[in-house]
C-alpha cells in the first residue's frame, strides 16, 4: 500500500475514498481519494496525475462545476469561509494544504485552482533535443548519476525492506520558463532523457491485521525507459529554479524530518534560486490502459499470501501493495551552490505515519540518495 500500511486505516478512511474531485485541463473530471500533492504530480487513490494537467481540485464531496476563480492567472485557494488566498506553490498531505504563505487545514479548504502552465511545462512538450530548440535563458546542462531509494518497516503488522537504484539522465534545457517562475526568479522544467532501474522486494505482513490474511512480495525487477517513454509517461518529472550567483547560506533541505507533515510543509515552502524538485513515479505509465502496462514494470517481483485480492485485476491488486516510493513518491529536492556547480548531492529522509486508526506511532521509513554529475551540453 503506498501510504499506509494496514487494513484498518483502509476502513477508516474508506468512506472519503470517492469524494475527492479533480478537474483536468482537457475536461475531464476524476474522482477518489487524494492521497498528496507536491509541486510535480498528484496521488489519486493508486494513480498518479501531473499537477500541470489539473486545472481544480475539489474536496470532500465537491461537485461540478468548480468556482469562479478571481484571478485565471494565478493558483487559488478557495476556503470554506469564502476566503480567497492567492498562492504560489501548492502540496497537500491527508490533513493539511501547504503554500509558501503558510499551511490550512485541508477539512478548511473546498477548492484549490490550478494555473495552466506555459507551452512545453510539465513535460508534455517533445524533447527540446528533438525539436531543436536552444536555451534562451543561460546555459544547458546533462545531469547524469544515481538515485537510491530504501522503505523499511518492522512494526506491529510485519516488516519489509524495498530498495530501489536508478541511474537517470535529465537535460537541464532553461529554453522555457515553467508555471513556477516569478519576474524575479525563472524556473524551467527538466527533460528526461533516460532512466534504468532496479528495484528488490523482501515484504512479509503477517502479524496484527495480517496474521490470518498475510500479504508478502519477494524478488527484484529491472528495466531501461527512454525518453519518449519517460515524457509520455510523466514517469520523471522535475524543475529547477534559475542561479545567476553563488547561493546565499541556509535554506537548503534538512537532511532528515521528524514527521511526514514537516517534509511536506518544507515542500510547500517559496521556491528559491538554484532550488530544484526532481520526482519518479510509474503509475502514470498507465496511460489509462490496462492495469499490467505497469505490472510488467516489476516483473521479477511477486505477490503471495493467503490474504485475497483488493482489486478483480491482479495487475491491479498487485500495484495495491507496493509501497511508497517505490518508486511513486519518490522526490528529490535540493538546491545548488554556485551557477556552474558540477557535483550535485543530497539525502532525505522521512517517516510516512500509519495514523491514530493504526497505533499512530507505526510508520514506515523512507530514504533517498542522489548523486548527480551536471556537464554543460
Amino acid at each position: 500500500m503506498r501510504w499506509a500500511l494496514f487494513l484498518v486505516a483502509l476502513a477508516a478512511s474508506a468512506a472519503h475514498a470517492a469524494n475527492d474531485l479533480l478537474i483536468l485541463r482537457d475536461g475531464t473530471q476524476r474522482r477518489g481519494n487524494l492521497q498528496w500533492c507536491n509541486t510535480q504530480a498528484c496521488m489519486l487513490g493508486e494513480e498518479q496525475i501531473p499537477q500541470a494537467s489539473l486545472l481544480w481540485i475539489g474536496f470532500d464531496g465537491a461537485k461540478a462545476p468548480a468556482p469562479k476563480p478571481r484571478n485565471g492567472a494565478q493558483n487559488e485557494l478557495h476556503l470554506r469561509s469564502g476566503a480567497v488566498q492567492a498562492a504560489q506553490i501548492v502540496v497537500l498531505d491527508p490533513d493539511k494544504v501547504y503554500t509558501e504563505r503558510g499551511e490550512q487545514p485541508r477539512k478548511g479548504v473546498a477548492w484549490i485552482h490550478l494555473v495552466p502552465p506555459p507551452r512545453g511545462a510539465g513535460g508534455a512538450a517533445a524533447s527540446s533535443q528533438a525539436s531543436g530548440a536552444e536555451p534562451r535563458f543561460g546555459k544547458a546542462y546533462v545531469w547524469e548519476g544515481k538515485v537510491e531509494v530504501e522503505n523499511t518497516y518492522n512494526g506491529q503488522n510485519g516488516r519489509h525492506r524495498w530498495h530501489a537504484e536508478y541511474d537517470l539522465r535529465l537535460l537541464e534545457n532553461p529554453s522555457e520558463r515553467n508555471s513556477f517562475s516569478r519576474d524575479n526568479l525563472r524556473g524551467f522544467n527538466f527533460e528526461p532523457l533516460q532512466l534504468r532501474y532496479r528495484i528488490s522486494a523482501d515484504q512479509q505482513h503477517d502479524r496484527g491485521a495480517y496474521a490470518k490474511y498475510d500479504v508478502r512480495m519477494a524478488g527484484s525487477a529491472s528495466g531501461a525507459l527512454g525518453a519518449k517513454e519517460l515524457v509520455e509517461g510523466s514517469v520523471v518529472l522535475g524543475d529547477i529554479q534559475e542561479l545567476k550567483a553563488p547561493a546565499r547560506a541556509g535554506g537548503a533541505a534538512p537532511a532528515a524530518f521528524p514527521t511526514f507533515a514537516a517534509y511536506a510543509e518544507f515542500q510547500g515552502r517559496p521556491p528559491q534560486p538554484g532550488g530544484y524538485h526532481i520526482s519518479i513515479g510509474f503509475i502514470n505509465y498507465r496511460q489509462g490502459g490496462p492495469w499490467s502496462r505497469v505490472r510488467n514494470l516489476y516483473r521479477g517481483i511477486d505477490r503471495t499470501g493467503r490474504a485475497g485480492l483488493a482489486f478483480d485485476d491482479p495487475a491491479q491488486d498487485f500495484i495495491h501493495w507496493v509501497p511508497a516510493s517505490m518508486p511513486d513518491g519518490t522526490f528529490l529536492m535540493g538546491r545548488l551552490d554556485a551557477p556552474d556547480q558540477a557535483e550535485v548531492k543530497g539525502s532525505l529522509s522521512y517517516p510516512i505515519d500509519g495514523g491514530a486508526a493504526a497505533g499512530g506511532d507505526d510508520a514506515q521509513r523512507v530514504t533517498v540518495r542522489w548523486s548527480f554529475r551536471r556537464t554543460p551540453r
